[in-house]
Protein backbone atom coordinates (compact mmCIF):
# COMPACT_ATOMS: atom_id res chain seq x y z
CA UNK A 1 0.00 0.00 0.00
CA UNK A 2 2.89 2.10 0.67
CA UNK A 3 4.35 1.64 -2.36
CA UNK A 4 1.18 2.30 -4.18
CA UNK A 5 1.05 5.91 -2.42
CA UNK A 6 4.33 6.41 -3.46
CA UNK A 7 3.92 5.85 -6.79
CA UNK A 8 0.68 8.07 -6.96
CA UNK A 9 2.67 11.02 -5.28
CA UNK A 10 5.61 10.34 -7.82
CA UNK A 11 3.32 10.37 -10.76
CA UNK A 12 1.34 13.90 -8.99
CA UNK A 13 4.63 15.42 -9.42
CA UNK A 14 6.05 14.96 -12.72
CA UNK A 15 2.31 15.94 -13.87
CA UNK A 16 3.24 19.29 -11.94
CA UNK A 17 6.40 19.93 -13.81
CA UNK A 18 5.26 19.26 -16.82
CA UNK A 19 2.17 21.43 -16.10
CA UNK A 20 4.61 24.36 -15.09
CA UNK A 21 7.06 24.73 -18.20
CA UNK A 22 4.11 24.26 -20.45
CA UNK A 23 2.90 27.17 -18.83
CA UNK A 24 5.45 29.49 -18.01
CA UNK A 25 8.27 28.82 -20.76
CA UNK A 26 5.17 28.68 -23.50
CA UNK A 27 4.71 32.61 -22.65
CA UNK A 28 8.45 32.96 -22.18
CA UNK A 29 9.20 32.08 -25.85
CA UNK A 30 6.09 33.81 -27.02
CA UNK A 31 7.72 37.17 -25.02
CA UNK A 32 10.83 36.78 -26.86
CA UNK A 33 9.22 36.15 -30.26
CA UNK A 34 7.41 39.24 -30.12
CA UNK A 35 9.99 41.58 -28.91
CA UNK A 36 12.47 40.36 -31.95
CA UNK A 37 9.52 40.69 -34.57
CA UNK A 38 9.12 44.54 -33.52
CA UNK A 39 12.51 44.91 -34.83
CA UNK A 40 13.76 42.67 -37.67
CA UNK A 41 12.03 42.13 -40.86
CA UNK A 42 9.40 39.42 -40.99
CA UNK A 43 11.17 36.17 -41.85
CA UNK A 44 10.90 34.34 -45.49
CA UNK A 45 6.69 33.05 -45.79
CA UNK A 46 5.86 34.34 -42.68
CA UNK A 47 3.04 37.68 -42.97
CA UNK A 48 4.18 40.63 -42.34
CA UNK A 49 0.68 41.27 -40.44
CA UNK A 50 -1.12 38.51 -39.27
CA UNK A 51 -4.98 40.30 -39.18
CA UNK A 52 -6.04 43.62 -40.83
CA UNK A 53 -7.18 45.97 -38.35
CA UNK A 54 -10.60 47.09 -38.48
CA UNK A 55 -11.85 49.78 -40.89
CA UNK A 56 -11.67 53.37 -39.60
CA UNK A 57 -14.47 56.02 -40.91
CA UNK A 58 -12.65 58.12 -44.11
CA UNK A 59 -9.89 60.20 -42.77
CA UNK A 60 -6.67 61.51 -44.60
CA UNK A 61 -6.26 63.86 -47.88
CA UNK A 62 -6.85 62.32 -51.10
CA UNK A 63 -3.72 61.18 -53.07
CA UNK A 64 -4.68 58.48 -55.95
CA UNK A 65 -7.78 58.01 -57.83
CA UNK A 66 -7.86 54.57 -59.79
CA UNK A 67 -8.30 51.98 -57.78
CA UNK A 68 -7.37 53.58 -55.07
CA UNK A 69 -9.32 51.58 -52.05
CA UNK A 70 -7.51 47.91 -53.56
CA UNK A 71 -4.39 49.81 -53.80
CA UNK A 72 -4.19 50.93 -50.14
CA UNK A 73 -6.40 47.60 -48.98
CA UNK A 74 -9.37 50.22 -47.82
CA UNK A 75 -11.68 48.39 -50.32
CA UNK A 76 -15.12 46.51 -49.52
CA UNK A 77 -12.98 43.15 -50.35
CA UNK A 78 -9.98 43.22 -47.70
CA UNK A 79 -11.22 40.83 -45.75
CA UNK A 80 -10.70 38.34 -48.58
CA UNK A 81 -7.22 38.61 -48.75
CA UNK A 82 -5.23 36.34 -47.92
CA UNK A 83 -2.02 37.43 -45.92
CA UNK A 84 0.38 34.53 -45.75
CA UNK A 85 2.99 35.14 -48.25
CA UNK A 86 2.97 32.30 -51.70
CA UNK A 87 6.77 32.70 -53.23
CA UNK A 88 6.42 33.81 -56.66
CA UNK A 89 8.79 35.22 -58.96
CA UNK A 90 8.34 38.21 -61.30
CA UNK A 91 8.46 36.38 -64.81
CA UNK A 92 5.70 34.10 -63.01
CA UNK A 93 3.47 36.67 -62.07
CA UNK A 94 4.47 39.47 -65.31
CA UNK A 95 2.78 36.40 -67.12
CA UNK A 96 -0.36 36.04 -65.44
CA UNK A 97 -3.40 36.27 -67.62
CA UNK A 98 -4.99 39.57 -67.13
CA UNK A 99 -8.29 40.98 -66.51
CA UNK A 100 -10.97 41.98 -69.11
CA UNK A 101 -12.19 44.33 -67.04
CA UNK A 102 -11.35 46.31 -63.64
CA UNK A 103 -13.59 47.50 -61.36
CA UNK A 104 -13.46 49.04 -57.43
CA UNK A 105 -13.20 45.27 -56.36
CA UNK A 106 -11.08 41.98 -55.89
CA UNK A 107 -12.56 40.35 -58.98
CA UNK A 108 -9.31 38.19 -59.91
CA UNK A 109 -8.57 35.67 -57.58
CA UNK A 110 -4.42 37.16 -57.72
CA UNK A 111 -5.72 40.48 -55.91
CA UNK A 112 -6.93 38.42 -52.83
CA UNK A 113 -3.32 36.88 -52.41
CA UNK A 114 -0.52 38.22 -51.14
CA UNK A 115 3.14 37.12 -53.04
CA UNK A 116 6.66 37.00 -51.83
CA UNK A 117 9.10 38.07 -54.64
CA UNK A 118 13.07 38.25 -54.88
CA UNK A 119 14.32 40.32 -57.17
CA UNK A 120 16.95 43.01 -58.27
CA UNK A 121 15.49 46.62 -56.88
CA UNK A 122 16.19 48.35 -60.47
CA UNK A 123 14.41 51.74 -60.07
CA UNK A 124 13.31 54.50 -57.15
CA UNK A 125 10.88 57.01 -57.40
CA UNK A 126 10.57 58.42 -54.29
CA UNK A 127 8.60 62.44 -54.34
CA UNK A 128 10.12 62.09 -50.57
CA UNK A 129 13.81 61.84 -50.91
CA UNK A 130 16.64 63.70 -52.41
CA UNK A 131 18.77 62.61 -55.76
CA UNK A 132 21.86 61.96 -53.29
CA UNK A 133 19.41 58.72 -51.86
CA UNK A 134 20.21 57.23 -55.93
CA UNK A 135 22.07 54.34 -56.10
CA UNK A 136 23.72 53.17 -59.27
CA UNK A 137 21.13 52.29 -61.69
CA UNK A 138 17.90 53.30 -59.48
CA UNK A 139 16.42 56.09 -60.90
CA UNK A 140 13.80 58.81 -59.98
CA UNK A 141 10.50 59.67 -61.09
CA UNK A 142 7.80 61.62 -59.25
CA UNK A 143 4.97 60.36 -58.69
CA UNK A 144 1.65 62.01 -58.13
CA UNK A 145 0.21 59.95 -55.71
CA UNK A 146 2.78 60.05 -52.73
CA UNK A 147 3.66 56.29 -53.54
CA UNK A 148 7.23 54.84 -53.55
CA UNK A 149 7.27 53.31 -57.04
CA UNK A 150 9.91 50.19 -57.16
CA UNK A 151 10.60 48.24 -60.06
CA UNK A 152 11.53 44.77 -59.67
CA UNK A 153 13.75 42.74 -61.88
CA UNK A 154 13.68 38.87 -62.53
CA UNK A 155 16.21 36.77 -61.73
CA UNK A 156 15.77 34.29 -64.33
CA UNK A 157 15.17 37.32 -67.34
CA UNK A 158 16.62 40.60 -66.41
CA UNK A 159 14.64 41.90 -69.55
CA UNK A 160 11.26 40.93 -67.27
CA UNK A 161 9.88 43.38 -64.40
CA UNK A 162 7.35 44.97 -62.45
CA UNK A 163 6.24 47.45 -60.39
CA UNK A 164 5.94 47.21 -56.37
CA UNK A 165 4.18 50.57 -54.39
CA UNK A 166 4.29 51.77 -50.70
CA UNK A 167 1.47 54.10 -50.54
CA UNK A 168 2.03 57.07 -47.69
CA UNK A 169 0.76 56.94 -44.32
CA UNK A 170 -0.41 60.64 -44.61
CA UNK A 171 -3.23 59.41 -47.31
CA UNK A 172 -6.67 59.13 -47.52
CA UNK A 173 -7.48 55.13 -47.35
CA UNK A 174 -4.33 54.37 -45.92
CA UNK A 175 -5.31 55.80 -43.18
CA UNK A 176 -8.93 54.47 -42.96
CA UNK A 177 -7.06 51.18 -43.36
CA UNK A 178 -5.31 51.39 -40.21
CA UNK A 179 -1.99 50.32 -41.80
CA UNK A 180 0.27 53.91 -41.55
CA UNK A 181 2.67 52.26 -39.78
CA UNK A 182 3.13 49.06 -41.43
CA UNK A 183 3.61 51.66 -44.72
CA UNK A 184 5.76 54.02 -42.48
CA UNK A 185 8.17 50.70 -41.61
CA UNK A 186 8.49 49.66 -45.50
CA UNK A 187 9.21 53.24 -46.45
CA UNK A 188 11.77 53.64 -43.85
CA UNK A 189 13.35 50.11 -45.39
CA UNK A 190 14.13 52.00 -48.85
CA UNK A 191 16.28 54.40 -47.51
CA UNK A 192 18.76 52.15 -46.63
CA UNK A 193 18.11 49.17 -49.17
CA UNK A 194 19.35 51.48 -51.64
CA UNK A 195 22.51 52.03 -50.34
CA UNK A 196 22.96 48.54 -49.94
CA UNK A 197 26.01 46.87 -51.35
CA UNK A 198 24.86 45.52 -55.38
CA UNK A 199 24.26 41.97 -55.35
CA UNK A 200 26.37 39.50 -57.62
CA UNK A 201 22.72 38.13 -59.00
CA UNK A 202 22.06 41.23 -59.76
CA UNK A 203 25.62 41.34 -62.00
CA UNK A 204 26.94 43.97 -59.63
CA UNK A 205 24.62 46.62 -60.38
CA UNK A 206 21.79 46.79 -57.77
CA UNK A 207 20.55 45.53 -54.66
CA UNK A 208 18.87 42.21 -54.11
CA UNK A 209 15.84 42.46 -52.20
CA UNK A 210 12.71 40.14 -50.61
CA UNK A 211 9.23 41.70 -51.08
CA UNK A 212 6.32 41.32 -49.35
CA UNK A 213 3.08 42.96 -51.16
CA UNK A 214 -0.74 42.09 -52.33
CA UNK A 215 -1.80 41.19 -56.15
CA UNK A 216 -2.94 44.22 -57.51
CA UNK A 217 -3.83 44.86 -61.78
CA UNK A 218 -2.92 48.41 -62.56
CA UNK A 219 -4.22 50.35 -65.54
CA UNK A 220 -1.81 50.92 -68.11
CA UNK A 221 -0.61 54.42 -67.67
CA UNK A 222 3.28 54.54 -68.85
CA UNK A 223 5.01 53.69 -65.75
CA UNK A 224 8.52 52.78 -65.49
CA UNK A 225 9.10 49.22 -65.49
CA UNK A 226 5.58 48.27 -65.60
CA UNK A 227 4.88 44.39 -66.14
CA UNK A 228 3.37 43.36 -69.55
CA UNK A 229 0.14 42.73 -67.83
CA UNK A 230 0.43 45.86 -65.68
CA UNK A 231 0.51 43.10 -62.50
CA UNK A 232 1.86 44.86 -59.35
CA UNK A 233 2.56 44.19 -55.41
CA UNK A 234 0.56 47.23 -54.60
CA UNK A 235 0.56 47.74 -51.40
CA UNK A 236 3.64 46.48 -50.39
CA UNK A 237 3.46 44.86 -46.59
CA UNK A 238 7.40 44.63 -46.44
CA UNK A 239 10.94 44.40 -47.59
CA UNK A 240 14.72 43.52 -47.00
CA UNK A 241 17.67 42.85 -48.92
CA UNK A 242 18.76 39.08 -49.42
CA UNK A 243 22.55 38.40 -48.66
CA UNK A 244 22.64 34.87 -51.45
CA UNK A 245 21.85 34.04 -54.82
CA UNK A 246 18.53 31.89 -54.24
CA UNK A 247 18.86 30.33 -57.83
Amino acid sequence: MGRLVLLVAFIALIASLVWYAATHFERLGSGVAADSSATQAPAPGRPPIATLPALRAPCGPACGTQRWAVKTLSDGDREEVDLRPVPATVESLAALPRPAFLQDDRRAAEERRTFEVIGCLGVVDNPAAGDDHLHRRISRRREDDRDIHLVIGGLLNPRVSLIAEIPSPECGGVCQAGLGELYARARAAVDSIIKAPPSPACNNDVPLVRITGVGFFDHEHGQIGAAPNQFELHPVLSLSTVDHDPR
